[in-house]
């Protein structure tokens, strides 16, 4: 052997790898570490290119998880206008990764959430955190607080019962509060607040802070669910602005070299953290730009869907039999749990589209538990579980749809319904109640409709109780 380069592959080469090939033949950019199945709960988070990805997996039947999902009373339209289902929880953008650390601590408690808020002279309160999320702003100060905690809940729910957690570097320019040191979503006075020199300051994150804040947004995630993998992306959306002094597109070059490195050493020194290439199959000069809008900054859709199509075909490639085997098995399950529910479902005036497997989208919002003993056994408990189990497939619900109704789920490992005494975990006041199935698997057999950690219940709307 005359020297190493004999001894590696033809995609090693630009020649044979790059050069030879039209642009949508280049293959094989990434060989991930671990299967990303589409049982495994996904958590996405980050610049604004996650919301593609998110959206991306949820299309193609991937278990994306939404753990902030929206009042049962708004449309589509609407949820989305107030950010819900765009990210996994509702924070809006996160473009640093000391924003990311800034989020995991306070809502993991490991540091005081600090009550920053904007006001715009007209009595509307916006959140520095997340400017964008309200439309019109907060009425207090009091519903900003209030708004936020149940964001810090769902990060929590979302980190510990996730599978995967995806998260995409957008930025090294920030803006922080001067004195406090936190970190703001933008510059005030763009979106919401007002500019003060004082109180303001203008931070270009370097490459050893940058890294400092993702490992240790990684110990926490680490300590809050040793299961998790971590998938790390770079957006290869360019800045819109800068307050750097530079040229806005040497900045932009500036920003995304400092972010792919930083995650290309993450994934180097981590065996549960892996990179996918999103950026270089957007941006590589292969490509020509070809995947933006005329305004060269956004990204079409069709590249998200080139992107996803490498993702999966990079999967399927290297864990291509496990993948189908679990999707044969999910498919199994879908037809177990209509022909298990099927019966029940006609008995009780449902159509049969109203009872969707939980076990399959998450969201069956019937008062029938639906059940696949033959083709789900790795199913612990009932079907209509709150438990969140990424190995069964099952998901959490929101609550038995009909909210109205004064229906009571029925549980097919025991072939009756049964309402129980109200839920006193935690010691919290209970908001009606109790719906529950002593078989399930979560904590106690409670399903309370009160808020509570232990099995992921939800108050209900008030129009619930006004129905009952």
């Amino acid at each position: 052997m005359k020297n190493p380069y004999q001894r590696v592959g033809p995609e090693a080469f630009w020649k044979h790898a790059v050069a030879s090939h039209s642009p949508f033949e280049i293959g094989g950019l990434w060989t991930p570490k671990y299967p990303v199945t589409p049982a495994m709960p996904i958590v996405t988070a980050g610049s604004c290119f996650a919301q593609h990805i998110g959206k991306a997996l949820a299309a193609r039947g991937y278990a994306w998880h939404n753990a902030e999902t929206a009042p049962p009373m708004l449309d589509e339209e609407t949820a989305r206008r107030f950010n819900h289902g765009i990210f996994s929880f509702r924070t809006g953008n996160i473009y640093t990764t000391r924003m990311l650390r800034q989020w995991l601590e306070q809502a993991h408690g490991e540091a005081e959430p600090m009550w920053e808020a904007w006001e715009d002279g007209k009595g509307r309160v916006f959140d520095p955190l997340r400017p964008t999320i309200e439309p019109g702003g907060f009425a207090s100060e009091d519903e900003m607080r209030a708004a936020r905690e149940v964001t810090y809940g769902a990060i929590r729910r979302a980190v510990q019962t996730a599978g995967v957690f995806i998260f995409t570097l957008g930025l090294t320019e920030s803006w922080a509060n001067a004195a406090t040191g936190q970190e703001y979503a933008s510059c005030p006075g763009t979106s919401a607040g007002s500019y003060d020199p004082e109180a303001h300051v203008f931070v270009n994150h370097r490459v050893d802070a940058i890294q400092a804040d993702l490992e240790a947004a990684l110990a926490i995630l680490n300590r809050a669910n040793p299961d998790l993998k971590v998938l790390l992306t770079v957006s290869p959306v360019p800045l819109t602005a800068t307050a750097s002094g530079q040229h806005v597109l040497t900045a932009t070059s500036y920003s995304k070299s400092v972010l792919r490195a930083v995650a290309g050493m993450a994934a180097q020194d981590h065996d549960w953290v892996d990179y996918f290439p999103s950026y270089e199959i957007i941006t590589a000069p292969p490509y020509r730009g070809m995947f933006f809008e005329p305004n060269q900054r956004s990204v079409t859709a069709h590249g998200v869907d080139f992107v996803m199509r490498n993702f999966f075909a990079d999967q399927a490639a290297a864990f291509g039999k496990e993948i189908a085997r679990e999707s044969r098995a999910r498919e199994a399950a879908r037809q177990g749990c209509r022909s298990a529910g099927g019966g029940q479902e006609r008995r009780r005036g449902l159509r049969g589209g109203d009872a969707q497997c939980l076990r399959l989208t998450g969201s069956a919002f019937t008062a029938t538990a639906i059940s696949a003993r033959s083709s789900a056994r790795s199913m612990r408990g009932c079907c209509r579980s709150w438990k969140v189990d990424w190995r069964s497939g099952a998901r959490r619900a929101r609550r038995f749809g009909g909210f109205g109704s004064r229906a009571v789920a029925s549980c097919p490992t025991r072939r009756r319904s049964r309402p129980l005494p109200r839920c006193a975990a935690m010691g919290r006041k209970p908001w009606g109640p109790a719906i529950s199935t002593p078989s399930c698997s979560t904590p106690r057999g409670c399903a309370s409709a009160t808020w509570c950690w232990r099995c992921s219940a939800t108050r209900p709307p008030m129009a619930w109780f006004r129905r009952r």
